[in-house]
């Protein structure tokens, strides 16, 4: 549990434009109102399917569509109708939200309840959720790439998978072969 002090020194942060990224731990019984959630019961320790909420959401950028993780089960509710579900864990035939975010003040807050660190693609989601709430800006956050090599067979075929995949720009090309480009 988050002491009240504490709690008011946060939440005077995010709303004067910075952000809190609260980690619930398992034993945590309330969560401050600036959250806009409560805690649901604790379920077990078990590997959970997580998925975004939202497919095209911003931080899905070429990250696979769903990940298992190993997190005690302890979704939230929604108590404030600005809160975003940002992930959401399969739960006996249930989206039950895993990861969620508000606007507050001229910042943001995040809270989330799952508790695998150490899994590659949630981390991936953590570290570009701290960017974003600190201010940088996704659309602008893109990968470039170029093609070296752009024989119809397969660095054509590279390219347009460049051009069709959200987050990638297909800057450049090079080949030994001018009538190729």
């Amino acid at each position: 549990d988050v002491p009240p002090g504490a709690a008011r020194v946060l939440e005077d942060h995010a709303r004067a434009g910075g952000g809190w990224l609260h980690v619930v731990p398992p034993a945590a019984a309330d969560l401050p109102a600036a959250l806009g959630i409560d805690l649901s019961a604790s379920g077990p320790r078990c590997e959970l399917r997580v998925l975004f909420a939202h497919a095209d959401h911003p931080l899905s950028a070429r990250l696979p569509d769903a990940f298992y993780a190993t997190s005690e089960h302890r979704p939230v509710e929604l108590t404030s109708g600005d809160v975003e579900t940002v992930l959401h864990a399969d739960w006996r035939r249930k989206h039950t939200p895993v990861l969620v975010r508000r606007r507050l003040g001229d910042g943001h807050v995040a809270c989330t309840t799952l508790s695998d660190v150490a899994h590659p693609v949630w981390r991936q989601i953590v570290y570009r959720l701290v960017r974003q709430m600190s201010g940088v800006v996704p659309e602008l956050d893109r990968l470039r790439i170029g093609v070296l090599g752009y024989a119809p067979s397969v660095g054509r075929l590279h390219g347009q998978g460049a051009v069709d995949t959200p987050g990638l720009d297909f800057v450049a090309a090079c080949d030994i072969s001018p009538d190729r480009l």
